[in-house]
């Protein structure tokens, strides 16, 4: 078991989730302005709130963009999760690779965007529950 360590300010931001959502986060870290907070995966519609009630305090409290991912117990489960409400066609992983294909390029273009913003943190998530995938694919 890997432990994390966690700074006062990355504590701050875990109690501050609690105290908003009534949910302790299993992990936390800050991918550039986003914050990612990692909850069990049958508590993310109370951590969301009712029409995302939660998410939007937090996020005028924090001055920053949030988003809340359920565990996963393997790199397929966890990207399932992630990407949600997206329902990809295939997901599947060759050795280091992991490659996601869509049924349509609207689902493709949403999860790239147009800096391919969230797909970069998608491959910091990935990379920091399962370091031996080395590439992230979007077909």
């Amino acid at each position: 078991m890997v432990i994390k360590k966690y700074s006062a300010e990355n504590l701050q931001c875990m109690n501050l989730f609690k105290r908003v959502t009534r949910i302790m986060p299993k992990d936390f870290f800050e991918v550039g302005s986003d914050l990612v907070f990692i909850v069990d995966k049958m508590q993310v519609g109370i951590a969301l709130g009712k029409g995302g009630a939660n998410i939007k305090r937090l996020r005028e409290l924090m001055d920053k963009r949030i988003k809340v991912v359920g565990a996963g117990k393997d790199a397929k489960e966890l990207i399932t999760n992630f990407i949600f409400p997206l329902k990809p066609k295939n997901i599947v992983q060759e050795d280091a690779t992991i490659n996601i294909e869509f049924n349509t390029g609207s689902e493709r273009r949403a999860l790239l965007g147009n800096q391919q913003s969230r797909l970069k943190l998608l491959k910091e998530t990935v990379k920091r529950y399962f370091p031996e995938i080395k590439e992230i694919r979007i077909l």
